[in-house]
Order: structure tokens, then sequence, then C-alpha cells
């Protein structure tokens, strides 16, 4: 029995997907869904993915969906060429750092410019656009280090990338400002010509373009699976800082945060989860620390959390915590060495990242931040992605299954920011009961409540 995939060709994470079963070699039974019929919300398919998205992948009853970790999980399961998804966690660390990167900054910056054009005819928004040229600015310098966007070979990453960065090019964004990505380019197109470019990705990429051009007023959003809502948005949190666990290892690890991020309270928490010490920097947006030359050299995305291990960079928080995990955690109970534990763990934190906390921020940052009037739309989202939460902990002990993993940490941290903001959480009993367990038992559950009653305070205001 060949692995099923549920797809629909022009889709991007879709096309990634394929791209690299061809690469290594997997067949797939696919069945295209008919979204416009809405398939993906038939009983059936929702019982099989309570989110509903696409690509989903069932390979004999593991159900995973998020393109990423399908990816990622694919190369653990089926492929022999291990530089695809180094086994090496500091090689590693950086891969999944360019695939959150691709997720959550450079494709969701594509759907937010072309996509309100696709869908109803919008006029181009050149703020969105200039967003764009920013991330495509990052990826540029991110390509300074290595031959290819994540090491020093081809892996995973370069497949997603490449498939977000066509697409740029087929939509004729202006390439030309970043040298380093055109060249990065070509030799993603050579590299990957004999797995089907041309007939996957190019074709799917052209498709996308000509409903672009000719401003189609259909809705596209399902094609490019639940990362199209998604919307990037950096947050100012309190600066306050506390002292961390007191029974933690020493080590050289410089980690650049805000206390009230989400974010930075996961990682902290995996940091004692591990027992190794962190560094505390305390970075000042306000005053523009984040931005000064030394620290963009550290990472030109210039965003929290940011984690140095003595002379390594690493940001995206789900990364760092992934990193952690690998390299001081003792055993692998927090982040699974098993192919199909490891994946359902890496899903849970594209979740996390690409739709629980990403669906709290539309809907509540513009309102705390830049004083705008609540979206019921994007409230509604948000509520949806709790009852997607509360799905995923039926006759589940934790997000990921029946041990605590790293994607409980990230979760618990977002879960904490919707109680400061009083979002009422009681409607989703498996997401309460997991939530007061987890705030007692977690390791530095101490750190992320101070954290989170420090991000209350805005609300409070």
């Amino acid at each position: 029995m060949t692995p099923v995939l549920y797809y629909l060709p022009p889709s991007p994470p879709c096309r990634s997907v394929l791209l690299l079963t061809r690469m290594i070699g997997v067949e797939l039974d696919k069945k295209e869904l008919n979204v416009l019929e809405g398939d993906q919300l038939k009983p059936d398919f929702v019982e099989l993915n309570p989110q509903h998205t696409i690509p989903t992948l069932d390979d004999h009853g593991l159900v995973l969906w998020e393109s990423r970790v399908i990816l990622s999980y694919l190369v653990s399961a089926y492929g022999k060429d291990e530089n695809l998804y180094p086994k090496d966690f500091r090689s590693r660390a950086v891969v999944d750092q360019r695939l959150h990167f691709d997720l959550g900054t450079l494709y969701q910056r594509v759907v937010d410019y072309f996509f309100p054009t696709i869908m109803m005819g919008a006029h181009l928004d050149q703020t969105k656009k200039a967003k764009l040229a920013e991330a495509l600015g990052w990826f540029d310098a991110m390509l300074k280090q290595y031959q290819w966007a994540a090491a020093n070979h081809f892996t995973i990453a370069d497949v997603a990338l490449c498939v977000t960065v066509s697409q740029i090019e087929a939509f004729e964004f202006d390439l030309h400002p970043y040298p380093r990505v055109r060249a990065w380019l070509t030799k993603c197109k050579e590299e990957l010509e004999p797995h089907g470019y041309k007939e996957i990705n190019q074709t799917g990429a052209e498709t996308l373009a000509g409903l672009f051009r000719a401003k189609l007023k259909i809705s596209l959003i399902v094609l490019f699976s639940n990362q199209l809502v998604l919307k990037r948005k950096k947050s100012v949190h309190t600066i306050v800082q506390f002292l961390i666990h007191p029974c933690l290892h020493p080590t050289e690890m410089d980690f650049y945060y805000l206390p009230g991020s989400a974010p930075c309270r996961a990682v902290q928490m995996t940091a004692a989860a591990v027992g190794v010490e962190l560094n505390l920097k305390l970075t000042n947006l306000m005053a523009g620390e984040h931005m000064k030359p030394e620290f963009i050299k550290l990472n030109p995305q210039h965003c929290i959390p940011t984690l140095v291990d003595n002379g390594f960079s690493l940001w995206e928080s789900r990364a760092i915590i992934a990193y952690l995990a690998e390299k001081y955690g003792k055993g692998d109970k927090l982040y699974p060495k098993d192919a199909q534990k490891r994946a359902v763990v890496n899903q849970r934190l594209y979740f996390d990242q690409g739709t629980l906390y990403q669906r709290f921020a539309d809907y509540f940052y513009p309102q705390v931040f830049a004083k705008q009037a609540p979206v019921p739309d994007n409230e509604k989202k948000m509520l949806d992605a709790l009852d997607f939460l509360n799905t995923f902990l039926k006759d589940a002990k934790y997000v990921a299954g029946n041990e605590l993993t790293i994607a409980d940490l990230s979760i618990l941290a977002t879960v904490s920011s919707y109680d400061a903001a009083k979002v009422d959480l009681s409607k989703y009993p498996n997401v309460v009961s997991w939530y007061t367990r987890l705030r007692k038992e977690a390791p530095g559950a101490e750190i992320n409540e101070a954290g989170s009653k420090e991000f209350a305070k805005y609300f409070e205001k």
C-alpha cells in the first residue's frame, strides 16, 4: 500500500511535496480534492484532518498535514540521502529555520501581496510589496552563508523555498535586486529538472500567475492550505527582566528576547527542560536595538527570539527549541527520533506558528498596538484554531501524543497568551484540561507564568 496524498496541482505547498517524492523515489496514491466543490469539508476528510487543509498525507494510518512537516517526514522515513535533512543537530536546525522562514515570512508575504488580487481583483498594496521585497532581501543576505539555502548542499529547505521563489518569479515580481536569490534559483531549477520541475512546479506556478494576471474573482484560498490566512506581524512586548531557574547549568549561549513574548517564553521553557542556562540579552525593540548593525549581522531578519550558541546563530523559536532538545536533551522524549512521532511533533509546531499563534496575532495585535477596531472574521478564525487544538487533544494527554514534547511547550506559551487576553477557553474542555495540567508540570512553567502576566498588562490597558 502506497502513501496517499490529498492535493491540488497548482497549490505551492502541494507542489513541494510532489517534487520531493519524485526526488527520493516515493510512489504516491494521489487523490485530487475539488476544493471549489467543498471536498475538503466532507466528513470523511475532516475526520482524517480536522484542520481540513491540503496537502494531507496518509501513510499507513499516520496522517500529516503542513507541507514542510511532510517534507521532513518523507526524507526521514524514505530518503536515502541524509543530506536532504541532515541528522547533525546544528545542520538540521538551520534547515528548520529556513523552513519556518519560508512558512511564516517569505511565502506568507507572497500571499499577502498577490492573493487579494487573485481573489477579489483588488489593487496591489504597495506596503505589502515593500514587505515582500524586505523578505527577499533577508533571504538574499542568508544566501551569503552557504552555497544553498541552508547548507553547502541541497536540502528540503531548497525544495520549499524554490517553490516559493519560483512563484514570485512567475508573478513577474522584480528579482534583479537580489543577485544571490537569482543565482540560487537557477541552481535549484537545474537540480530539480530531472525530478519533474517543469511538469510539477513550473506548470503550477504559471497556472497561478495566469489567474493573477486575469484577476479572477474566485476563491482560491484553499489551494494554498491554511498558510494563506497567516500574516506575519511583530509585536512590542513589555520589557521586564526576571530570574531564570537557579538549577540550570551554564553555557555560552546568548539569548536575545523579551520576557512577554510567547515565542521567547517557549525557548526559555525548553532551556529549563534540557537543563541549560541562557545568557539573557534583553532586546529593547522600542529603542531599535534589533536594528543595530551588530544584531543584523547575527540575524539579518532582525527578529526575536535569537539564540547564539558559541557563534552559531539561530532564530525562529520553533527551530531553536528543536535545536536545544536535540543538542542538550537527555534522551529523545522531548523531540522523538522516531520518524512518525517526530513528524507529529513537527506538525503541531507548524500548526502553532502558522495557525494558533498567528491567528491570535491577527486578531489582537492590531487592536493592542495600532488601536484598530476588532475584526469579527479574524476573531472567528482565532476561535477556529482553538477548536482545532481541542480536537487534537481528544483522547490525548499531550498535544502530540502521550508524552510531553517541545510542541507542548511552544503551544503552552501561545495558549497562555490567549489566557492573558481573556479569551474564553471554557468552550474547549480538552484544551482547558491540558492547559491546567501543563501550567503546573511543564519545565520552566514559572517563567512562562511571569512572562504572560507581563503580556496581560497590554490587555488590561
